[in-house]
C-alpha cells in the first residue's frame, strides 16, 4: 500500500529540479538568448523547453517513479507565477496585456507541461534499466 506522504527522494528532486530550472532560466535570460518563435499561437522559447526537458529527465531519474504528475505541476506552478508576475508588473494604461501575456505564454506552457512529463518519464525509464542493467 502507497504511503500518502512523499518520499524523501521525490523532495530532494523536486527541490533539485526547481533550483536547475532557476538556474538555466538566469543563464539564458544573462545570456539574451531566451528569445523565441512568434507564431499565430503565441510564442515559443525552444531553449526554455531544451531546459525543461533537462531539467525533469534529471528530476524523474533522481525520484525513479512517479515523478511526472509532479513535474508538470512544478512546471505549470512556475510558468503561472511567472505571467502573473509579468502581468502585475505591466504599466496599468495597457488594457489589453493581459489578453497578450495569457496568449503568448499559454502555447509556451502547454509545451513546457508536455515536455515535462515526457521528459520526467524518460528520467525514470532510464534509472530503471539502469538499476536492472546492474542487479
Amino acid at each position: 500500500m502507497p504511503s500518502k506522504t512523499p518520499s524523501r527522494r521525490l523532495i530532494a528532486c523536486t527541490i533539485a529540479v526547481v533550483v536547475l530550472l532557476i538556474l538555466t532560466g538566469v543563464l539564458f535570460v544573462t545570456r539574451r538568448s531566451m528569445s523565441g518563435w512568434a507564431t499565430p499561437m503565441g510564442v515559443i522559447a525552444p531553449l526554455e523547453l531544451v531546459a525543461v526537458a533537462i531539467a525533469m529527465a534529471i528530476g524523474g531519474a533522481i525520484a525513479r517513479r512517479g515523478f511526472g504528475a509532479p513535474a508538470v505541476g512544478l512546471v505549470l506552478l512556475i510558468g503561472i507565477g511567472s505571467a502573473v508576475a509579468a502581468y502585475t508588473g505591466a504599466p496599468p494604461e495597457q488594457t489589453t496585456a493581459g489578453r497578450w501575456l495569457l496568449r503568448n505564454a499559454g502555447l509556451q506552457l502547454v509545451l513546457s507541461a508536455l515536455v515535462a512529463w515526457g521528459a520526467a518519464v524518460v528520467g525514470e525509464r532510464i534509472a530503471a534499466a539502469r538499476r536492472s542493467g546492474s542487479a
